[in-house]
């Protein structure tokens, strides 16, 4: 890990509180429920009113989600998968290769979407809010895979 993220890592892990991180564990267990391919979550960066995630996955489950197998490329390198990130959840399947930018897109707006509005129902003390009070919108920033 390249020393840069390696503080940015440190200095997130101090600036939230258990009760924090709480919140967005909570929703993610609750979002599982629609998404069972979820597997956890990691804090990516954060800005003044968002805090970018990434989703962690487990690619069995991806496949039998979409109903698709592995693109060819990600069947013979499929280490490379635990060590790559990507903006969609099908970017690796043979599904996502045949979908439109838009299509992909949708899917990926579910997800977030859905995840928000968990998030924003959840007690105000378990909530990361921003200067004006609002919770911090959760943006999904990219997927990885196990």
């Amino acid at each position: 890990m390249k020393i840069r993220n390696l503080i940015k890592n440190i200095l997130k892990e101090e600036s939230y509180n258990k009760e924090t991180k709480k919140g967005i564990d909570i929703a993610i267990k609750i979002l599982k429920q629609d998404f069972p391919y979820i597997i956890g979550w990691d804090f990516d960066d954060e800005y003044p009113t968002t805090i970018d995630l990434f989703i962690v996955c487990d690619i069995e489950e991806v496949q039998k989600f979409y109903n698709s197998e592995l693109r060819p490329y990600y069947l013979k390198n499929k280490e490379m998968l635990k060590s790559d990130e990507y903006a969609y959840v099908v970017s690796v399947l043979e599904i996502g290769h045949e979908m439109t930018s838009d299509e992909k897109f949708e899917d990926y707006k579910k997800l977030s979407d859905k995840l928000n509005d968990i998030y924003e129902m959840l007690p105000d003390e378990l909530v990361i809010k921003d200067r004006w009070k609002d919770a911090k919108i959760l943006a999904v920033d990219k997927f990885t895979f196990r």
